[in-house]
This record gives structure tokens, sequence and C-alpha cells, in this order.
């Protein structure tokens, strides 16, 4: 999930002086002015796939929408090395949906955490949750070339085929 905010830090020095309060704010640092915010879980190392990014730097936003007929479309992504994407994800359906990216590996990993968990196990920053009638984004930068996967990882989803490919040329 991201979010815009707006950010300032104040450090507030109070004096006592004479029986007066006086207090002095003094602006000691700006950040984040009108950007998107990231989860805290964002901070996790670089994958070998790529890394979570902000959705301002995204080159081009491809919109996904997930089907109860266990689907995405598209079923192919062509992404670009050293490309930045905002995937919107739209979940037109009555079942929440998952857009997790990553390789097949990763991919099998997440599917046996998700069968180990009460749905919480979507934390991550190469995932989104969709609940029904929703639209979620995730920002991924690919810096190099090869082949990855999407899945929805929401039990029985990615055994029942929801899964789609991202090909990252160079």
């Amino acid at each position: 999930m991201q979010c815009n905010t707006e950010v300032v830090l104040i450090k507030e020095i109070v004096e006592v002086k004479k029986g007066r309060l006086s207090v002095l704010a003094a602006v000691v640092g700006v950040g984040l002015l009108g950007t998107s915010c990231v989860r805290a879980d964002s901070l996790e190392p670089p994958m070998s796939f790529g890394q979570a990014a902000d959705s301002t730097d995204a080159d081009r936003t491809i919109t996904v929408t997930t089907l109860d007929t266990m689907a995405f479309r598209p079923a192919v992504i062509e992404a670009e090395s050293g490309e930045t994407i905002l995937f919107r994800v739209r979940n037109t359906g009555r079942l929440p949906h998952e857009f997790m990216i990553g390789d097949e590996a990763e991919q099998e990993a997440h599917e046996e955490e998700m069968a180990d968990s009460d749905m919480t196990a979507h934390s991550h920053s190469f995932s989104v949750l969709i609940e029904p009638g929703d639209t979620g984004e995730l920002a991924w930068s690919f810096p190099e070339s090869g082949n990855l996967m999407y899945g929805c990882h929401v039990p029985g989803h990615y055994d029942s085929g929801m899964k789609g490919a991202i090909e990252v040329g160079p």
C-alpha cells in the first residue's frame, strides 16, 4: 500500500526561565514532501529479481485485472531491463486476490508461506493484496533481463493456475 504524505520533522526545545515557559521550535529537516510513502517492509534488501520502487519513479503504468476464474489479464507482461513499472491491480471479482512478483523459487516459497498463514503473509514489498472491488498498486524496478512470474497466493488460487509471466528484455 502506498500513500501520499507530507512529513516535516520538528524538534522542540523547551526552556524554563524565571517561572515562565518559552518554547523554541527549530525545523531540523524536511522530507517526503508530496511523495508516496512506502511500507516499512519495503525496506527489504533488493531481491534477485528486482526491488520495490516509488510510484513517482515509474517509467510507465500497467493495469492488471484479477479474475475470479483464477487468471490475470494480461497473462504476459513485457518489461525492459532498468525499467520501473507501476502495476495498478484491479480486483473486479468477488474474491480477494494477490499480485506477487518473483522468480519461480520465490513464488514457491511464498506459496508455502501462505499455506501456513491466515492471510497475513502478504506484507512484502513485492506483493499486494487486493480486496474485491478495490485497486492496489505496486511499483517495481527490473534491474536486469530475465523471466519472472506474478501470482496470486490466496490459498488455492496459485495451484488453480492464477499466475502470469513477466519477460524482461535487455
